[in-house]
């Protein structure tokens, strides 16, 4: 529904601009070039009819997801810098909002799981809130979205926004959204104990710091205050420490392994056309040595880009990551911006290879978003003091 209605209201406040208003007519005449983009919808949508396998309704919702891109771009270049810093503000207070959340859940203050299942009929366990990190008794913290890592991604992805605008605003408000920055680090790395979010987003914000080029030095003293950072929060939470150290085992890696199997096998069926978005089980493709709880998974092979084999075949993998290199290059060289797109594409990537983020609907609307305002802001359009209805 959001989408729908953000699409509408680019749609209406384009017609109502008119040809002559100020970045509208340019950015029209730039929808020719989501070439890639429209590509990879109609191969995703239609492409797996050819070996007779359509998508799932939730499958295509996945990947129209993406259309959130044009819809984010062409926005941010009709709203007014004011705007743009409020809605910045609202971003950073959420985000302490959300961590504070964790915090509380991480120590299993608030809320109590059977106030969850009394406010939600029973609907909603927020089991993903009440996981207990093993040799402690506390809990692994989700946020506001009570489910650990989707906390974990889409506060990696503010993490990362706030940090590009923070090495970039005046000094007066510099302190302030690194201090945030900081703050939502420690908490991502302390309460949801999600291992491939704080190594991604580490080598995430060291990108977006290392192409920070209007401050060099500034953005050196800041990776090395980052590094430290979950250097010493490491070293101080043993709990931590142990499941890093467990990711080398099988078990502690949730058999990723027999679940990277299965999603093979699902390849070598439909190679090039994929079996359709959404319609990826590992159950369907499990031999008699794949252990009962990727039998029984629900879906996915914790890695993105095998999903998207399997699901669209080889065809819109490489469509896939043709659209994600296109992204990268259509950001303006030098810019925040471009830091930040950068950085984001990187902390997906790497997310990417040990879990299937965009099942989460809240981060593939997310990263889409982020990544489309990049855009807009990047495209070297004038922009208007005047569209406050945008």
């Amino acid at each position: 529904m959001g989408l729908a209605l953000s699409a509408l209201l680019v749609l209406w406040d384009s017609l109502r601009a008119g040809v002559d208003a100020p970045g509208a007519s340019a950015w029209r005449a730039r929808f020719l070039g989501w070439a890639p983009l429209v590509v990879f919808l109609c191969w995703s949508a239609l492409g797996p009819w050819l070996g007779g396998n359509g998508p799932s309704g939730s499958g295509l919702a996945r990947v129209s997801d993406w259309l959130g891109l044009p819809i984010a771009a062409y926005a941010f270049t009709r709203i007014s810098a004011t705007q743009r810093r409020t809605l910045f503000v609202v971003s950073a207070v959420l985000l302490l909002v959300s961590c504070a959340a964790a915090g509380l859940q991480h120590f299993g203050l608030w809320p109590s799981q059977e106030s969850v299942l009394k406010a939600t009929h029973g609907h909603f366990s927020g089991y993903r809130v009440y996981e207990r990190i093993p040799g402690s008794p506390y809990f692994m913290g989700g946020g506001l979205s009570f489910h650990r890592l989707k906390f974990a991604h889409v506060s990696g992805l503010a993490v990362l926004v706030l940090l590009g605008i923070g090495l970039h605003s005046a000094p007066s408000e510099r302190g302030r959204l690194l201090a945030v920055v900081a703050i939502a680090v420690g908490c991502i790395v302390l309460f949801p104990f999600a291992r491939a979010a704080v190594v991604a987003l580490g080598v995430g914000a060291a990108v977006t710091v290392a192409l920070q080029r209007s401050s060099p030095r500034q953005g050196l003293w800041v990776a090395v205050a980052l590094l430290a950072l979950l250097g010493v929060t490491l070293s101080l939470s043993p709990p931590l420490r142990a499941r890093f150290e467990g990711s080398l085992g099988n078990e502690g890696n949730g058999d990723r392994k027999a679940l990277w199997a299965t999603g093979l096998r699902a390849v070598e069926s439909h190679p090039l056309v994929g079996i359709g978005a959404g319609r990826f089980v590992p159950g369907h493709f499990a031999d008699s040595a794949t252990p009962r709880d990727v039998v029984e998974h629900p879906g996915r092979a914790h890695n993105q880009f095998l999903t998207i084999a399997a699901e669209t075949g080889l065809v819109g993998l490489g469509l896939f990551l043709g659209l994600l290199g296109w992204v990268a290059s259509r950001v303006r060289r030098g810019s925040t911006e471009a830091a930040v797109a950068l950085g984001i594409l990187t902390f997906f990537v790497l997310l990417s290879l040990l879990h299937d983020p965009l099942y989460h609907a809240v981060f593939s609307m997310a990263v889409t978003l982020c990544l489309g305002a990049c855009l807009g802001q990047s495209a070297a359009l004038p922009r208007t003091e005047q569209s406050p209805r945008a």
